[in-house]
């Protein structure tokens, strides 16, 4: 049995990783592919494969390992589990024995575009950041993130970028989880909220005087967004490019009475991020809403 696609480790399981079973001396009537996420402990039933009619098998690992993941978190992050991955082919032949193997990887929430230099899959000690650091002069609740053998790590980069705030600034900042499977972060020096109300159903009350109402709400949507602009410098636009595709998005507030309180979950409701070939500046408006908490009805 020869297993291609699997060669290196620490893949991005959002890339579609396709891998290849064959070399099989003889016809394979099934291949049972099973995945076992080391870290959680968790076991999926084994998928089984018919051989194509030339007596290989292609799929997409990432099916199975995306099964497994456990959901972002990110006050203790776990973007990186380890896999077992074990394959059996049963022959045509009967009386052949089956054939196995076992191969333990690596895998990374996170996922790459198509460009002329990256894979998908990270290196050794790869830092979890897109783009450069950002120094923005002032503390931040947490460091960079990179691999480090089984661990993601803090650390501090050396090749960062520095941005300074105006004095007196009320910045807002934005941390979100990158397409590395790091978090990262951008202050923003100004934002808009915004608060919408609209009416649900009404019935209708009997009135017996003129200064009485005769109808009454029965309940209210509200929504309320927050709106965030920045013209960005060509030195780190990658991140906020980043940031526009990202779906764990957290406004931090400090006065928070504990890590959960200190950071809001944010809904994406529409973002822009405009890069041309001439300016070296770039203007980027991102839109977010965020969690209803409470339901406005009688």
């Amino acid at each position: 049995m020869t297993i291609s696609g699997l060669e290196n480790n620490y893949y991005l399981t959002q890339n579609d990783i396709w891998i290849r079973v064959d070399g099989f001396p003889e016809a394979v009537s099934i291949l049972e592919v099973k995945a076992t996420n080391l870290t959680s402990e968790l076991i999926l039933p084994p998928l089984k494969l018919s051989a194509s009619p030339s007596n290989d098998f292609q799929f997409n690992i990432c099916q199975l390992v995306r099964a497994l993941m456990p959901e972002p978190n990110h006050l203790a992050i776990n973007s990186l589990q380890s896999f077992q991955i074990e394959f059996k082919a049963k022959y045509v032949n009967t009386e052949l024995p089956d054939d196995e193997d076992v191969l333990i990887k690596y895998f990374v929430r996170g996922g790459r575009d198509k460009n002329g230099n990256d894979e998908w899959f990270l290196q050794p000690s790869e830092e979890l950041v897109v783009g450069r650091w950002i120094d923005w002069g002032i503390p931040l609740p947490t460091y960079a993130k990179r691999i480090q053998g089984d661990e993601i790590v803090d650390y501090i980069p050396n090749n960062q970028f520095k941005i300074s705030l105006r004095n007196n600034c009320n910045y807002t900042a934005i941390k979100f989880l990158n397409s590395l499977g790091g978090y990262q972060y951008y202050i923003f020096e100004s934002h808009e909220i915004k608060i919408k109300s609209k009416a649900g159903k009404t019935i209708p009350t009997i009135a017996y005087r003129l200064r009485n109402d005769n109808f009454i709400n029965i309940g209210i949507e509200k929504e309320k967004t927050i709106e965030l602009s920045t013209k960005t410098p060509f030195e780190v636009q990658s991140v906020i490019s980043d940031l526009v595709g990202a779906f764990e998005v957290f406004l931090y507030n400090p006065e928070g009475f504990d890590e959960n309180a200190k950071w809001q979950r944010l809904q994406l409701e529409s973002n822009d991020s405009i890069e041309n070939s001439y300016d070296r500046v770039y203007e980027n408006t991102l839109k977010y809403s965020f969690a209803q908490t409470r339901t406005i009805e009688l």
